[in-house]
């Protein structure tokens, strides 16, 4: 993310620097005028970053990147031309981290912002699993509805009394850096845990039972399955989708358009061995 030297918003880019190089993540940096301020995070893998690269990004206060290691944890926020407000670190394995800094306003200048931090602090901390994932224990309970925006575990946390008529579905996906895994839950409990790599589509009934879950390897096969699957769908038919490890090598644009038929509104933004999980409706 890149903010402008008073502090507005200027611009947010990913740089699949796995896949693509560094060019542009360097381009983009050399743009900056100094004094803007830098906000860095890696996700997945960021070790295949050119000396260009981490060049640029020590302009901006990086001062940890020479030991940036395969998936490794990294954290900036930086000043370009300045320094760094904050930056961490972490090996693989190790959890997430998080950098916090605040700083007074209005801004003059980038010597202002640097002049007025009032704090920096610099966790390390293993998240816990989402009430989401949790299986409710008890006949009669299911998930509650903000379940994915709570961190814990037991029936009294993360379940409440079923309602009549009433469906709870949770979806959970995580690409093969954070995770790896595809899980679909109905009413508290969890219907399947596929293993397969790509795109996991569970379609349901009218009544809400679920029907056969279908599995599409889009890494390594193509996508027209897929597409010929959910073009097939009745319209109003309900779907559960979720990414396992990596869907993107060969997800086609009419794939992505298949799926956003279906409700998928962020499915454009997904991206090499990254999540996504969908409850949508066809039409």
């Amino acid at each position: 993310v890149f903010l402008r030297p008073d502090g507005a918003f200027l611009a947010s880019h990913r740089f699949d620097t796995y896949e693509n190089g560094s060019a542009e993540l360097v381009a983009a940096i050399d743009a900056l005028e100094a004094g803007s301020p830098v906000i860095f995070a890696v996700q997945d893998d960021g070790s295949t970053l050119s000396d260009g690269a981490r060049a640029a990004l020590t302009s901006c206060g990086g001062t940890l990147l020479q030991n940036l290691d395969w998936r490794s944890s990294y954290a900036l926020v930086g000043i370009k031309g300045a320094g760094a407000m904050a930056e961490a670190m972490a090996a693989p394995g190790e959890g997430a981290i998080n950098v916090t800094t605040r700083y007074g306003g209005p801004i003059g200048s980038f010597l202002d912002m640097m002049h007025t931090i009032t704090t920096t602090t610099i966790t390390t901390t293993t998240l816990g699993p989402h009430c989401g994932f949790y299986e409710c224990s008890m006949t009669g309970l299911v998930h509650r509805e903000d379940a994915a925006l709570i961190t814990g575990s037991g029936d009294e946390t993360c379940c409440e009394e079923a309602t009549l008529g009433v469906v709870s579905l949770v979806v959970r996906s995580a690409g093969y850096g954070n995770g790896n895994v595809a899980e679909f839950y109905l009413n508290g409990q969890q219907l399947h845990a596929p293993t397969v790599r790509g795109i996991n589509v569970l379609p349901l009934r009218a009544d809400g039972t679920p029907k056969r879950l279908e599995t599409f390897d889009t890494f390594n096969a193509g996508a027209e399955v897929l597409v010929a699957f959910l073009d097939a769908l009745p319209p109003g038919t309900r779907v559960l989708i979720a990414a396992r490890d990596e869907a993107t090598r060969n997800l086609t644009d009419a794939a992505r358009a298949a799926i956003e038929a279906c409700g998928g509104s962020l499915i454009g933004n997904l991206t090499y061995r990254g999540a996504y999980a969908l409850i949508g409706e066809k039409g």
